[in-house]
């Protein structure tokens, strides 16, 4: 078996090379190894976008209970990855991209902004497209 090199990466390598792909996928590095199993969780940039998310290309061709339901699964992604992300990390950049962030979802969008700013963020991007 071959000696794996990447994982002797120091962890800002590594972040760096992780920062370069979607979040969903970051998540799943962590079963790579145990040296990856956590590193995703100390990522300094988080880019929420329903769209990827959903993997959709127009949020109009959802029925409206269709579009609830996925915002539904949208925010507790969101809140889940959120509550995995580790304490000690600052954030750099937090973007949060969707549809549906109006006022029966302003607890949600205020719960991200509050961890947003007590992890010190630098670029802040809430942005509802529709």
């Amino acid at each position: 078996m071959e000696e794996d090199r990447i994982s002797n990466l120091p962890d800002t390598i590594l972040q760096y090379i992780l920062g370069s792909i979607e979040l969903k996928q970051a998540v799943q590095t962590s079963i790579l190894s145990k040296r990856w199993k956590r590193l995703w969780s100390s990522l300094p940039d988080l880019d929420f976008d329903f769209k990827r998310f959903a993997n959709l290309h127009d949020v109009d061709l959802l029925w409206p209970h269709q579009n609830r339901l996925f915002i539904t699964c949208f925010t507790d992604y969101v809140s889940h990855f959120l509550s995995h992300h580790d304490d000690t990390s600052s954030i750099h950049v937090f973007k949060l991209k969707s549809c549906e962030l109006a006022s029966a979802y302003s607890k949600f969008v205020d719960k991200c902004l509050d961890y947003a700013i007590n992890h010190g963020v630098q670029t802040l991007n809430i942005n509802a497209y529709c």
